[in-house]
């Protein structure tokens, strides 16, 4: 869902102090700092290509997977006034 910065504090708030923002297509997990900003905790999700044996193992399946990862790496908010939000990485896969 998009959202404004205010919005999107809010929504972090009544998400238990936690939630998903996406930046370039990429989900950030994002939390609220005691001063009142949005802070990256540091872990993010990139998609990797698996491929999975047949039960048979008479071919293979290649499927995306959203894997989890920590990054350290800390994208710029002060530009953007407008997010998606999503309650967690669950939320951000179904939409």
């Amino acid at each position: 869902m998009q959202v404004s910065r205010q919005e999107l504090l809010q929504l972090i708030k009544d998400n238990g102090n936690k939630g998903i923002i996406t930046i370039n297509d990429v989900p950030y997990e994002i939390t609220i700092s005691a001063d009142n900003n949005i802070r990256f905790t540091g872990t993010t999700w990139e998609w990797e290509k698996r491929e999975v044996p047949s039960a048979h193992d008479d071919y293979t399946i290649v499927a995306d997977d959203l894997v989890k990862i920590e990054d350290d790496f800390t994208p710029s908010l002060n530009n953007q006034n407008q997010f998606y939000f999503y309650k967690d990485i669950n939320d951000f896969t179904l939409s």
